[in-house]
């Protein structure tokens, strides 16, 4: 199931990663309504469990944006394949430390893995910073 999301994430048409796993483009097209449902109920889950508000939300790509109602600072949420969901909190600085440093590569590899952003631009946090843009747009 992640599988066929992630392709056709990346822009691919059911019928092209249907071709890619060798099955049948109705099998993509139920694994990706599945998996495209199941990502907008954890984006949901998560808004709750943030006590936030949920401000957009795409399953398609994967990516949700969120406002918190006690700090009024914007949430980020991607899905990291694989891995499940991780969040960057919209405030500096946004990579701190070394975990959040690894927190922060590994949210912007899966943006390039799902053609969201390009390279990672002169640093981690400048990365993060252009998937904000593409998060906010």
């Amino acid at each position: 199931m992640e599988q066929a999301w992630l392709l056709t994430a990346r822009g691919l048409s059911e019928a092209d990663a249907a071709r890619e796993l060798g099955t049948s483009r109705q099998a993509v097209n139920k694994a990706v309504r599945d998996a495209r449902a199941r990502l907008a109920a954890w984006f949901v889950e998560m808004t709750e469990s943030l006590n936030a508000d949920l401000i957009r939300m795409d399953a398609v790509r994967g990516l949700a944006v969120m406002r918190s109602r006690q700090l009024a600072l914007r949430i980020y949420a991607i899905y990291v394949p694989g891995r499940g969901l991780r969040v960057i909190f919209g405030m500096e600085p946004l990579c701190p430390g070394r975990d959040g440093r690894r927190h922060c590569r590994e949210v912007v590899e899966a943006a390039r893995a799902l053609g969201l952003i390009e390279g990672l631009g002169e640093g981690i946090e400048d990365a993060v910073r252009g998937l904000i843009r593409v998060m906010e747009s």
